[in-house]
């Protein structure tokens, strides 16, 4: 799939102009724009008509203009980045300077992002969706229902749930008949799903028993012509075996190119710590911050939807300053994921340190 194209960037400016190719482009956009920058686009507003007693609102017009940015909301399913703020820049005769406005970032359309501060983990940011991506498709098949997802940046999306209306036929049918039709209507799914998401990689999980029935139904719809497919046992399919798909190593072979993956691993990393080297790990805002006054924070792992605070978090802000310029790095969770939903519960925020700690230091 299409990279980002990043057009201009000159991090000494804090200036950034760059076409989103996709929803994950937009999904990395909402973490680098925050309250304070400046966001150039293409717009509609609505012209006002002064008609001497009362001004009214005219036809809507296409204009370039530049919003001092106040919110931003991301929308996986309407494909779209809300950018809502007061018009610092736009021409003399809309007469729209400090009003409120909302540009809408999508995906092909030019943006240009002005910033007083660009931050190390926003560059890094822009450095991975600049780079050309793929998805992974993820089936997993189960004895009464098979999930579809795709395993993206923001983690795993669900996009597809087909159920095994045929689980229980009568004796006289053969264990294959009874599974028959129901793999087919999930193949079929599958190859719908792939005609849109353009994946490079499809990955099958399903338990032993059902392993030569559901190759067999590949092949028969030759899936395999159309994509790379690797076939993955699994102790249970459905969902639940999705879940065992992603805590497993696996899915770091399988999805390299998926951040999820990585994301995954380090939230694993923080609970792994705190049960064998709880000296080397710390978790919630209090500890964090203590331990990033040491410069110890080799890893921070904290949730997107906390990043989405900044700058208003001045206490996570000077956190991330203090990590970037210690040399550490900002690792960041989508609140969405199994891991992210883990990673909550320590209150959103750990890391990872170069060394260990004591308590008396820290508090």
């Amino acid at each position: 799939m299409a990279a980002v194209r990043v057009l201009e960037l000159d991090a000494r400016r804090g200036l950034i102009k760059l076409v989103p190719e996709d929803v994950e482009d937009l999904y990395y956009l909402a973490l680098i724009v925050r309250k304070g920058d400046v966001v150039r686009a293409w717009t509609k507003r609505s012209v006002k008509v002064d008609r001497g007693f009362r001004v009214e609102r005219g036809e809507r017009v296409r204009v370039y203009l530049g919003v001092r940015v106040e919110g931003v909301e991301f929308s996986e399913f309407a494909n779209r980045l809300r950018v809502r703020g007061v018009v610092v820049e736009a021409p003399e005769h809309l007469h729209a300077r400090g009003s409120h406005h909302t540009i809408l970032v999508e995906p092909g359309k030019e943006v240009v992002i002005q910033k007083e501060e660009l931050l190390k983990f926003e560059l890094d940011l822009l450095k991975k969706c600049s780079k050309p991506k793929g998805r992974a498709l993820v089936v997993s098949v189960g004895d009464d229902h098979s999930v579809i997802g795709v395993l993206g940046a923001s983690g795993m999306t669900i996009l597809a749930e087909i159920r095994n209306r045929q689980a229980r036929r009568p004796e006289d049918h053969s264990l294959k008949a009874a599974y028959e039709d129901y793999l087919s209507e999930v193949v079929a799914h599958l190859r719908r799903v792939l005609s849109r998401q353009e994946a490079t990689v499809v990955v099958v999980l399903c338990p032993s028993l059902l392993k030569k029935w559901v190759e067999e139904a590949l092949d028969k719809a030759r899936v395999r012509r159309e994509a790379e497919v690797r076939v993955i046992m699994v102790s249970e399919g459905g969902l639940a075996g999705l879940y065992e798909f992603l805590r497993g190593r696996e899915a770091l072979k399988v999805a390299r190119h998926s951040s999820a993956v990585y994301e995954r691993l380090q939230v694993d990393e923080v609970f792994r710590r705190l049960v064998s080297e709880p000296g080397r790990v710390l978790v919630g805002m209090e500890e964090v911050r203590s331990g990033s006054l040491y410069g110890a924070v080799d890893r921070l792992v904290v949730l997107d939807s906390l990043i989405r605070t900044l700058p208003d978090n001045e206490e996570l802000m000077g956190v991330v300053r203090r990590v970037e310029e210690s040399g550490g790095r900002v690792v960041i969770v989508s609140e969405r994921s199994e891991a992210g939903a883990k990673l909550k519960s320590l209150g959103g925020i750990a890391a990872l340190t170069r060394y260990e700690l004591k308590n008396s230091v820290l508090h």
